[in-house]
């Protein structure tokens, strides 16, 4: 799960650099996304840096084949919308 959400975080600098941005954190880093590629703030923030935390931190909830299909289908949502974007 946090392999996923460290991909997108990647992914996202990348496409951050492409506009001179880069983000020392993860909420700096939200708020660009929000603000660079708003269609998938939901995703990036919701749902990966959620998941990932989720994993990290908090071991009494249980992670489900579900939690990482959705974890899939939003990095594949990011993606989409970063190479959308021209990066």
């Amino acid at each position: 799960m946090t392999a996923v959400f460290y991909r997108a975080v990647h992914l996202v600098e990348a496409h951050f650099a492409s506009h001179d941005i880069h983000s020392p954190n993860h909420f700096l880093r939200t708020r660009e996304v929000g603000r660079l590629l708003p269609n998938v703030v939901a995703e990036y923030a919701t749902k990966l840096l959620r998941l990932s935390r989720v994993a990290r931190y908090e071991s009494e909830e249980q992670l489900t084949a579900a939690d990482y299909e959705e974890a899939r289908a939003a990095f594949m949502r990011v993606e989409a919308a970063v190479r959308a974007n021209g990066t």
